[in-house]
């Protein structure tokens, strides 16, 4: 159980904002009182906006294509002695801990940058383990992600050379969501929502819309160095974490290699022939336990939904129904750009009804 001094600074650090470092605190209707640093809430479990010196690990001849994940685990407790055991066994430069106030009873293990190389000498397998043993969970859980991140200068060094990359990302994100979700194990949700492809929008679209999105995107661009992809599931499973971290490996190298004008006529087979036989083996075992992606495999039934754009959001073809999507986006909304943008939709879908009804 966490001591009352740790209790009162999990209570602070809610307070977000209003909270400033260095400042002396007495706890309401008790004899303790304490300096809260600002940057952390115990000695190993650290703010939710804590930002260390990040330290980049590689295997040598690895590319610099450097993933970090946040590893979010509940139920067990938000406990300074477990952290400790973390960082202590897998090396403090390595990971770090900390606070997440979406998690109940638990907290998050951040890693450093690595390669998927690096990644792999590292022994998860252990610690996830010995976190199962303590009660935690995340899979299990309704509350946790595995967010993972990677540098946006594996793109290019310029701009605009990243936000092409980017934009082809987001495409073959979108174009294969099915493919996604059975990795993920999850589906669009208010803090990894999907952008939605429509038959007709570019790749250059799909980055329009992430722009004009918040942080809780399935791929989140709100970072200057990163792109976070957020819509995998927490994992405590050793062999979907290193699957998860290849997938997204795959996708970047691809969304960097393909031309921008070439990317809509990339296939699930010109994706999936870059898994290796794990991944590849890890795929089939989980679409086997879903019948909706039964036949992720069959090339015939890529071919189907390549024709029929099943991959992709049909726009309502009845003006009604649009409007019905629109008002019901518009609502959902948080993005001042994204409702004023959609409700110039929904004008000119008013106006298409009116001068309808005069024809009539």
């Amino acid at each position: 159980m966490p001591t009352e001094l740790e209790v009162l600074a999990v209570d602070l650090s809610r307070c977000g904002d209003v909270i400033s470092p260095s400042q002396h605190y007495i706890y309401p209707n008790s004899s303790y009182s304490f300096t809260f640093s600002g940057s952390y809430l115990s000695e190993y479990i650290n703010r939710y906006d804590y930002k260390p010196e990040y330290i980049f690990h590689k295997i040598e001849n690895d590319d610099d294509l450097y993933f970090g994940a946040e590893i979010e685990i509940d139920n067990g407790g938000e406990l300074s002695d477990t952290a400790k055991e973390i960082v202590e066994f897998m090396g403090k430069e390595n990971v770090f801990c900390k606070h997440d106030g979406s998690l109940r009873n638990g907290f998050e293990i951040v890693t450093h940058p690595m390669t998927i190389g690096y990644h792999k000498s590292l022994p998860y397998a252990k610690l996830f383990q010995r976190l199962i043993n303590k009660g935690y969970r995340s899979h299990d859980t309704t509350t946790c992600g595995l967010h993972i991140h990677f540098n946006r200068s594996f793109f290019g060094n310029e701009k605009l050379y990243q936000d092409l990359s980017i934009s082809n990302m987001l495409y073959l994100f979108e174009k294969f969501w099915d493919k996604v979700v059975l990795v993920a194990r999850r589906d669009s949700n208010r803090y990894a929502k999907r952008f939605n492809l429509y038959k007709d929008e570019t790749p250059i679209d799909m980055y329009a819309k992430s722009k004009n999105a918040s942080k809780y995107g399935a791929i989140n661009l709100m970072h200057n160095d990163t792109v976070e992809i957020r819509i995998y599931k927490g994992t405590l499973n050793v062999d979907t974490f290193y699957n998860t971290i290849e997938f997204t490996k795959v996708f970047a190298e691809l969304a960097k290699e393909v031309n921008i004008y070439n990317i809509q006529s990339v296939t699930w087979e010109d994706i999936s022939s870059r898994f290796s036989n794990e991944l590849k083996s890890y795929i089939e075992s989980r679409s086997k336990s879903n019948k909706k992606w039964s036949n992720w495999g069959n090339s015939n039934s890529i071919i189907h939904n390549e024709l029929n754009c099943s991959f992709v959001c049909e726009r309502p073809t009845n003006l009604r129904d649009q409007m019905t999507r629109l008002q019901r986006q518009i609502r959902r909304t948080r993005n001042p750009l994204e409702q004023r943008q959609l409700q110039r939709e929904l004008g000119e879908v008013s106006r298409q009804i009116g001068q309808n009804r005069h024809r009539n």
